[in-house]
């Protein structure tokens, strides 16, 4: 009597059998069928789970994208770009459970951010409820389309008022697209570990909007706006008692509007330049003990 295989129960002669030519066709056909109708099944024969092939949850498409796939979902590559809007909400979000909709939104920033595939065309906007967000938000290596971070409502003027949409630090790195950093009051500043407040490092564009700098960043020698190999505008902000409101080093090049504001404390900085340019437009409206700084072959015009 033959032996058998373990999982598909196919024969195996043993040695002192004879094995006909028709026994043998036959078994190659059955394994034709078996192997044939498994490749048709494109239903995930296998019942793998989305843990298994680590896919991370995503919108469009069916809410998967999975490590190695080919055909990127019309989410990734469309056809043309659609604003689509995450939403954010430090009470009653939730990072697990959210699905980052106004109703299930998600806990924190850096979860939205997370959810943004690398590669895109559309204009994601974070919206995010007024609250404290303890977070040195980071944004890595996005391609096409732009991110925008605000306030979910209308936020007034950061001259005259806080947001109330607090944040610790925005850190964008090696990003090829539009990224917009708005209505945040920046608190804690003493506290945060990197060298500056919103900093823009070998990335295509940076834009700073309606964002207040109270917190004092002096005892940590710490930028309030950084350009790093990096291109940007400063505009409608509020800045008072900082170590440097604007930096910029390694070819940057920013515009730096005259709707900016500075407070009654003075800063240590204005504009501090090194082999970069920055374009004032119009007043520089700064209270700095040193209102400008060219370094390196640095230009401030």
């Amino acid at each position: 009597m033959p032996e058998y295989t373990p999982r598909m129960g196919y024969p195996k002669p043993l040695g002192n059998e004879n094995v006909s030519r028709a026994n043998h066709n036959a078994l190659v056909d059955k394994l034709d069928e078996t192997v044939g109708n498994h490749q048709a099944d494109k239903n995930n024969p296998h019942g793998v789970t989305a843990a298994q092939i680590g896919a991370v949850p995503m919108p469009g498409a069916d809410g998967l994208l999975r490590l190695g796939q080919t055909v990127l979902a019309d989410d990734v590559l469309p056809k043309s770009a659609v604003e689509k809007f995450l939403y954010v909400n430090t009470a009653t979000g939730n990072d697990s459970t959210g699905d980052g909709t106004k109703a299930k939104p998600y806990k924190t920033i850096q979860r939205a951010v997370d959810v943004i595939p690398n590669i895109h065309m559309h204009a994601y906007t974070i919206a995010c409820a007024p609250g404290n967000y303890p977070e040195e938000v980071f944004i890595k290596g996005l391609l096409g389309g732009n991110v925008k971070i605000k306030l979910d409502g209308t936020a007034l003027p950061a001259k005259d008022f806080g947001s109330g949409f607090n944040v610790y630090s925005v850190l964008a790195e090696d990003c090829a697209c539009y990224i917009q950093i708005n209505d945040i009051d920046f608190y804690s500043s003493p506290t945060i570990t990197r060298n500056s407040v919103i900093k823009f490092t070998r990335s295509m564009y940076g834009a700073v909007s309606n964002c207040r700098f109270d917190s004092d960043t002096k005892a940590g020698a710490k930028y309030s706006v950084f350009y790093d190999a990096s291109k940007g505008s400063v505009y409608d902000s509020y800045f008072t008692g900082q170590y440097t409101c604007l930096r910029a080093q390694f070819g940057s090049q920013v515009v730096w509007s005259d709707s900016n504001s500075h407070g009654p404390t003075k800063s240590d900085y204005g504009l501090s330049v090194s082999s970069s340019i920055v374009h004032k437009v119009g007043a520089l409206n700064l209270n700095a003990t040193t209102l400008e700084s060219t370094v390196s072959g640095g230009h401030i015009f």
